[in-house]
């Protein structure tokens, strides 16, 4: 697959999800699919961030979850397919801030992912109302 076609894959998965456990599994299911790229699928990497930010004038602050499965394009760039989930903070969700990566291989894809379904913030969401989400392509 090429990564716009990685891009509208998990838009047309994660438009059959209202919680946060079948958005991360959208997420899992494309992580884990072949991408067309001049590298081999060990050189992606999976990113893991939250915090509550006030990215946008006028939204005012979120607290935001996201995943980003990273990919080279062969020429020192890098492509990102994006899932963010947001939700109205609180005192609670405002106190984690944090990022972590790995590099995607099958065996580590599966771990990272167990990892960010173990992590408290994961478990924290649970059944929360979420406000929005955005899927997106960017590059650096």
């Amino acid at each position: 697959m090429t990564v716009d076609e990685l891009t509208e894959y998990l838009k047309t998965e994660c438009a059959k999800c209202g919680t946060i456990e079948e958005y991360v599994n959208a997420f899992d299911r494309m992580a884990a699919l072949p991408v067309n790229a001049n590298y081999p699928i060990a050189h992606d990497e999976i990113m893991f961030q939250y915090g509550t930010y006030n990215w946008f004038m006028g939204k005012g602050r979120e607290f935001e979850i996201g995943l980003s499965r990273t990919i080279p394009d062969g020429s020192d760039e890098y492509l990102n397919v994006n899932l963010r989930l947001f939700y109205e903070p609180d005192d609670w969700n405002a106190s984690y801030k944090g990022a972590e990566y790995n590099e995607l291989t099958m065996r580590i894809h599966a771990e990272f992912i167990a990892d960010v379904r173990e992590s408290e913030v994961y478990k924290s969401l649970i059944g929360r109302e979420i406000k929005r989400i955005e899927v997106y392509q960017d590059g650096t």
